[in-house]
């Protein structure tokens, strides 16, 4: 969904980003909490990165929750700045969340990835 979004291939999306998937081994009756993503290192992983980096996009609330950032009420794409970085929250793209299923938040979901990522459209002359 995310590479669609940003005008891109799935591989050279992953080519352009650093990506981490913070539970590789998430079970449906599993909640995710800070803990148990500091049992994966996930969480020392993430900011390892995140300081290595202008923008950090975090793909929803419970990822959010568990780095420390702020999470609006509802699903929206959040931004906020810190004395280092842009943090980004976004609803997860997993397809559970309903905010994707509003065309409005969809447009705003693609500028979004598209100019974050620099995808520039092609012109016709």
């Amino acid at each position: 969904r995310l590479a669609r979004l940003a005008g891109l291939e799935v591989d050279e999306f992953l080519r352009r980003v650093d990506a981490v998937n913070v539970s590789p081994v998430w079970l449906p009756s599993e909640k995710i909490t800070r803990a148990s993503l500091r049992r994966v290192g996930s969480i020392d992983q993430i900011r390892a990165m995140a300081a290595r980096r202008e923008n950090v996009v975090c793909l929803g609330a419970v990822v959010a929750h568990a780095l420390d950032a702020p999470v609006p009420r509802r699903p929206e794409l959040f931004r906020y700045y810190d004395a280092e970085r842009c943090w980004i929250v976004a609803p997860h793209p997993s397809g559970r969340s309903r905010w994707w299923n509003e065309p409005e938040n969809a447009r705003r979901a693609e500028a979004f990835w598209r100019s974050l990522l620099g995808w520039q459209e092609r012109r016709t002359t």
